[in-house]
């Protein structure tokens, strides 16, 4: 998704230094100007989801706004935890909205207790679960310490909550790679080969789920995809092993021995495939 930087016309953006309440004011602002001008109808039209980017611990520092025609989504950057749910509770006490289906973004290192407030409120996370592969010893030793670093991406925490999450890559941070951030949900293994904060591990269902029907349940299309049903997408991968069968280690290392895009085979073992023109090497 693009990003704009500043405001958009209409939402005053409130100066301030990091940690200060200014960027936290605009911020509400701006979820208010979603909530209460436009969310109805961008609900109507299958969208009005609102994402929050968590990555950090510092305040609000910038509001990044993309307001399409049809989903009004709203995203602001780097900002804390604390201080993104403190704004989505002003919002759904002022103007209460059922199903709302708002999340926080990286989600990283959400507490036990601002778990319990996700819950409380309904709110939902994306993990960025491969970062405890790519960062996590750097994290261990440099940034956060041992016991901090063993909390980042929370899954396990979460899936006991009940907390609807899903899990991405970051692209282009890292690459692509739907098995690689399984493997690193179900596993936790660092690049250096340590396992960091094994009691959030998850099972391989649970990854699965959050990268195919809760992730599709984040953003309001569950009803069209995200699992095999009759009347959904038919976009699906054909593997070559089952990550429910082998050992948790292998996931990442799963071939892939088809991808389908609307039922139709679009890749296979050799290179892509058009259906009236054959396979392309």
């Amino acid at each position: 998704m693009p990003l704009l930087h500043g405001t958009p016309e209409g939402v005053p953006y409130v100066p301030g230094r990091r940690g200060t309440p200014g960027a936290l004011r605009s911020v509400l602002h701006s979820f208010q100007l979603f909530h209460q001008g436009g969310a109805l109808q961008a609900e109507q039209a299958g969208g009005g989801a609102l994402v929050v980017v968590g990555a950090g611990e510092g305040a609000v520092d910038e509001l990044l706004l993309d307001l399409r025609h049809q989903y009004r989504q709203i995203e602001a950057l780097l900002g804390r935890v604390e201080a993104i749910l403190d704004a989505y509770e002003t919002v759904l006490t002022e103007a209460p909205r059922a199903d709302h289906r708002f999340r926080i973004e990286h989600c990283q290192m959400a507490t036990e207790a601002q778990l319990d407030r996700m819950q409380r409120l309904g709110v939902m996370a994306s993990f960025f679960a491969v970062h405890t592969y790519y960062w996590g010893d750097r994290h261990e030793r440099l940034f956060l310490g041992p016991g901090r670093a063993h909390r980042i991406d929370p899954l396990a925490s979460a899936l006991g909550r009940e907390i609807h999450f899903a899990l991405h890559s970051d692209c282009p941070v890292t690459p692509v790679s739907p098995l690689m951030s399984v493997w690193s949900a179900v596993t936790r293994i660092t690049r250096e080969g340590r396992v960091l904060g094994p009691e959030q591990r998850v099972a391989a269902a649970d990854a699965l789920r959050a990268f195919t029907l809760d992730a599709a349940y984040l953003a309001f299309e569950d009803g069209i995809k995200g699992s095999l049903a009759p009347g959904k997408l038919a976009d699906l991968v054909v593997l070559e092993r089952d990550p429910l069968d082998v050992p948790p280690e292998e996931i990442r290392d799963i071939h892939v021995s088809q991808t389908l895009v609307g039922g139709e085979v679009v890749w296979a073992d050799g290179g892509m495939t058009f259906p009236s023109r054959g396979r392309i090497a």
